[in-house]
């Protein structure tokens, strides 16, 4: 599914981490930091929430992303920057509509909230950062 540059430089947790059947609660736009927030919701019965930061990010392909579902995701880490794939079910006509989202960024930070949820999940607690040179760290 990866390219074998980011099998490389994908951090493990990711690896684990599936962000199917979550739901996008919005998405926050700061024009000002060129950054995009987005929350989301995983309804696992301990109704984990996470932020997902993208940093001087560019948009490629966009779509309504409020109020959707997450299908599928993909992230690569490419020389030059951290690309993120989302297929997202947008509900529109209330039928099964889906649409795809993809983002281009220099940086990308996870937030898993609350921390003790996270932990019982065996997230890390600590808020994870993908950088565009390859390296993911916390």
């Amino acid at each position: 599914m990866y390219n074998e540059y980011s099998s490389k430089h994908l951090p493990v947790w990711y690896q684990n981490l599936s962000l199917h059947d979550s739901y996008i609660v919005d998405v926050n736009k700061d024009d000002i930091n060129n950054t995009l927030t987005v929350n989301v919701k995983y309804d696992d019965n301990k109704h984990t929430k996470y932020q997902i930061i993208f940093y001087n990010y560019e948009i490629i392909e966009n779509c309504n992303l409020n109020s959707s579902t997450i299908i599928a995701d993909e992230l690569y880490i490419n020389f030059n920057n951290v690309e993120f794939h989302l297929m997202v079910d947008t509900y529109a006509k209330n039928d099964v509509t889906l649409e795809y989202f993809t983002i281009s960024c220099e940086k990308l930070e996870f937030r898993f909230l609350p921390k003790f949820i996270a932990k019982a999940r065996n997230f890390p607690t600590e808020n994870l950062i993908i950088s565009k040179k390859g390296k993911a760290f916390t």
